[in-house]
């Protein structure tokens, strides 16, 4: 699933590892849990839905947010 957002501008940055969008997406740093393919997140960057379902992940934020049309 991708999310492509026309508006996906930084909302609000609620500290230095965490990242609310307009469009209600949210993208943090997480140390613990499990990719969908089972491997170890280990501080990753991880872009979720509103609902806080898992979209997709990338060791680096500016990728993780280029990838999906957002601005960080």
């Amino acid at each position: 699933m991708r999310y492509t957002m026309p508006n996906g501008v930084i909302q609000k940055q609620t500290d230095p590892e965490r990242y609310l969008f307009g469009c209600g997406l949210s993208m943090q740093r997480e140390e613990s849990g499990l990719t969908p393919q089972g491997n170890p997140v280990g501080g990753r960057w991880v872009l979720r839905s509103g609902d806080g379902d898992w979209i997709d992940h990338d060791q680096y934020r500016a990728d993780l947010a280029q990838r999906h049309g957002l601005t960080v």
